[in-house]
């Protein structure tokens, strides 16, 4: 039986050094609010993006919607005209009906999404309290402290001899911080959600 042939034609990398340099680079973030402001400005400029993309296929549906209800009115006056009967108006309005409200899910669904994206964008303020409480409390965390935060914030991480690329998703939350650190903080905005690592697969490393 041959060996399967490789996936994956980078060399090693040292997981320890791995480690530090990714908690290094989340501890920098979470407690320089520069650092942290740029990347919500760059990502914020990302979303508004996304908004106009949006907002374009809404029109595009409202524009599909104005057509199928007018095409839905031609039938209804040629029903009241008795240029074809009830049976006809049902089979002839059926698809449409099933197609407005589609549609009608649709542009529902896209605006709701996009008033959640707008509403979430984090003010100055809540990020420099949410670096003045990181601060305080990083330094002295522990190895499981830091696990779990990794872990919250933390998608992807590719390594490679050369660098190191984290991807994921640092919410403004002070719970990120008070569900290791019993100290009483308050939530200051935003939910997260935990991520726990996968298996690694080629210039992945999943750290911790």
């Amino acid at each position: 039986m041959h060996p399967l042939p490789r996936k994956c034609h980078e060399r090693g990398i040292n997981a320890r050094i791995a480690d530090k340099l990714v908690w290094d680079g989340i501890s920098n973030y979470m407690t320089n609010p520069k650092v942290l402001k740029a990347q919500v400005r760059r990502w914020m400029g990302e979303q508004k993006e996304e908004v106009k993309q949006t907002d374009k296929s809404i029109e595009e549906l409202k524009s599909e919607l104005t057509r199928i209800k007018k095409e839905e009115q031609r039938y209804i006056k040629a029903y009241g005209a008795e240029m074809i009967d009830s049976d006809q108006l049902k089979e002839s309005t059926k698809d449409l009906k099933k197609q407005k409200k589609l549609i009608e899910q649709q542009i529902f669904s896209m605006q709701r999404e996009t008033i959640v994206e707008v509403n979430n964008y984090p003010e100055d303020k809540e990020i420099d309290e949410f670096c003045k409480i990181a601060y305080k409390v990083i330094g002295d965390m522990g190895f499981e402290a830091k696990q779990s935060i990794v872990r919250k914030v933390v998608d992807t991480i590719v390594g490679t001899q050369h660098d190191i690329k984290v991807y994921g998703h640092l919410a403004l939350n002070s719970s990120i911080i008070a569900n290791v650190w019993k100290g009483g903080i308050q939530d200051v905005k935003f939910e997260t959600s935990s991520r726990d690592s996968g298996s690694s697969e080629c210039g992945e490393v999943n750290t911790f």
